[in-house]
């Protein structure tokens, strides 16, 4: 999914380099559900995957801050990822038990 961070695009993937970052950073495994979690996933995500990612997690909240939608959008790009491993793992659930 495509990103524009202070007129900067940025594509964000679903990965586990993301989920690891996340881990590198907060030394919790990920969960979800509370507004800095999802932040910090998706700091992650970029920093896992530009290396020349300039911001700090305050900049970024500043940015989140001023662009609302940023966040909102990660936030369903996350949950139809979710979704979609969701349905991948309930069809190979139905293959085993044929």
């Amino acid at each position: 999914m495509k990103m524009v961070i202070e007129g900067k695009e940025y594509e964000v993937s679903y990965s586990l380099r993301m989920y690891y970052t996340y881990e590198l950073i907060t030394n919790k495994t990920f969960i979800g559900g509370t507004l800095l979690s999802m932040s910090l996933l998706f700091f992650s995500a970029l920093l896992s995957k530009y290396n020349d990612f300039q911001y700090t997690f305050d900049e970024f909240v500043d940015i989140l801050d001023e662009d609302k939608t940023l966040l909102e959008k990660f936030v369903k790009f996350y949950m139809a990822e979710m979704e979609k491993i969701n349905q991948e793992t309930d069809k190979k659930k139905v293959k085993k038990k044929k």
